[in-house]
């Protein structure tokens, strides 16, 4: 496994019910661009608000998909399917320069 070269924590602070701290391990070195995204993501609150749809316990959560919900909204609730979405935080060359809802990332 590479080595670990950037670490972010997410705390819930909002819940009574329960206390967790999630550490989310990247790997710049084998997705730079990857990593680079979910990074500017999480810095400029994207992420906030978001729910993990999928939770297999002892094994791994799933969530963040920031056309969903959070900033900025794109689709409602009602005809969002979570997990199926997203979109890259800088524009690499595809989709509509001018609509971040549509960049999207190269392959790595």
């Amino acid at each position: 496994m590479p080595e670990i070269k950037a670490a972010l924590r997410l705390t819930s602070e909002e819940s009574s019910d329960w206390d967790a701290t999630l550490a989310i391990e990247l790997y710049p070195q084998s997705a730079p661009k990857a990593v680079e995204s979910f990074q500017d993501h999480s810095r400029n609150g994207r992420y906030d608000g978001i729910a993990f749809h999928r939770v297999i316990d002892d094994f791994m959560v799933q969530g963040g998909d920031i056309s969903c919900s959070a900033y900025p909204l794109t689709q409602s609730s009602t005809s969002c399917n979570p997990g199926t979405g997203g979109y890259s935080a800088f524009w690499y060359g595809q989709g509509d320069q001018n609509d971040m809802t549509t960049w999207t990332m190269p392959d790595e």
